[in-house]
């Protein structure tokens, strides 16, 4: 019995110890997890502006070098007044954010220019909110066109190509079912001295718009000095809003593959230079392997100024068009104002988009032009049957009737310029 006695006591003082033991560890262990979350939140910071969090990693230092790509989820954030350098191509998948702060310049430099661009996937958006005093700058360390790709944002608006297609720069999907779909905001941005040329048939352009939906807001952004399109909008519902469009070696604005958003108040402007290469003001297409695909391009474009000059040349030393629309292209054009533009102030091309225009579907009314431009031309593509002829009055009566004999008001640049923009 006296051994029993002695051995439970001892069972007990050991049971004792081990909770003891037990109850020390998980002391342990616990300010252990405490540390290790400090730690963590030390790495961290909280973005009250759009309520995610950020890693240090995903907030560079002034003048260092962007990522190549960030990770699903990351928001990468560019802080107020600091300059980075782009070296090779910045990915922004699907989940993810791209903030820029007022008054951050990016700086192409390095490379191959084909290879230095900013794209935003489909399903990630670019939250780049300037100021006028603070704008946001895309630019390049060579200040020529061409130094550098551009800026390619891609959406699930949908497009005439197909439910969703590839795009011919960045490789990106874009296209869908949504037209309300958002991709963030453009706020005072300029983007300098793009355009550079993977190939004779695939470009980049200054802002590059591939089905982006009218849930993203672009307001007050300026494409200056690019070796190809200004902006091009590839489908889509997107609207825009006080636009500037200054020395595109091609044309200034194009839109294309069903885009049927809205822009108001757009200045362009070309270069007064014999030697500088320079397009069209505006080129509009509904899709050229098919002029009837749906949805047709049906923008509504209106106070517009279009500024020329009658040294300006394009690559087949043509005058370049103040307007062209062709391709099936529907839209509304109104409150145009064009300047000394060498080539037509009007030029519609191809039976579709004639139709169009004689079916009220293609609409130009209240513009003026005066210096050198010339009166509203039209004509068939090759291989087109003849227009009847009261479709050719028609299309005749219809252009003639929108030119305006009092000058009208265009973009009334003056009034809203400020110091964003950039004139040479």
């Amino acid at each position: 019995m006296k051994k029993h006695l002695v051995e439970s006591k001892a069972a007990y003082l050991i049971n004792s110890n081990v909770g003891k033991i037990n109850n020390s560890m998980k002391k342990v262990l616990f300010i252990a997890q405490v540390f290790f979350i400090a730690f963590l939140v030390s790495c961290l910071e909280f973005d009250n502006s759009i309520g995610v969090t950020t890693s240090a990693d995903l907030r560079p230092a002034d003048g260092s070098v962007l990522p190549n790509e960030i990770m699903p989820g990351d928001t990468l954030l560019l802080r107020r007044g600091m300059s980075f350098a782009l070296l090779g191509a910045l990915r922004i998948p699907e989940g993810s954010v791209l903030q820029i702060e007022p008054g951050v310049t990016i700086s192409a430099a390095g490379g191959q220019p084909p290879s230095l661009f900013i794209v935003i996937e489909s399903g990630a958006k670019i939250l780049a909110e300037g100021t006028d005093d603070e704008p946001i700058v895309f630019t390049a360390s060579d200040e020529t066109p061409g130094a550098w790709g551009g800026l390619i944002i891609a959406g699930k608006a949908p497009i005439n190509i197909g439910n969703t297609a590839i795009a011919e720069i960045g490789d990106v999907v874009y296209g869908g079912q949504d037209p309300n779909d958002n991709s963030g905001v453009l706020n005072y941005v300029r983007v300098e001295y793009t355009g550079s040329s993977i190939n004779s048939e695939r470009e980049h352009n200054g802002i590059t718009l591939y089905g982006v939906g009218n849930g993203t807001k672009i307001d007050f952004v300026e494409a200056f000095f690019g070796a190809d399109d200004g902006i091009e909008i590839f489908g889509g519902t997107v609207d825009l809003s006080h636009v500037v469009c200054v020395g595109s070696q091609d044309d200034q604005f194009d839109f294309v593959q069903g885009w049927t958003g809205n822009v108001s108040f757009l200045y362009i402007q070309q270069v007064d230079d014999p030697t500088y290469v320079q397009d069209r003001g505006i080129e509009g297409d509904n899709l050229s392997s098919d002029n009837e695909a749906i949805p047709f391009s049906n923008p509504s474009i209106q106070n517009v100024t279009l500024v020329g000059f009658s040294s300006a040349d394009n690559e087949i030393n043509a005058d370049p068009d103040a307007i062209r629309i062709r391709e099936g292209a529907k839209g509304n054009f109104n409150n145009i104002l064009v300047r000394n533009y060498p080539g037509s102030v009007m030029d519609v091309r191809s039976l579709v988009t004639l139709e169009n225009l004689g079916n009220d579907e293609l609409v130009f009314s209240e513009v003026f032009f005066e210096g050198i431009t010339t009166s509203p031309f039209f004509m068939l593509d090759n291989g087109e049957p003849n227009l009847d002829t009261d479709l050719l009055n028609n299309v005749e009566n219809k252009l003639n009737n929108a030119i305006s004999s009092e000058q009208t008001t265009g973009a009334g640049f003056e009034l809203w310029r400020g110091n964003f923009a950039r004139l040479p």
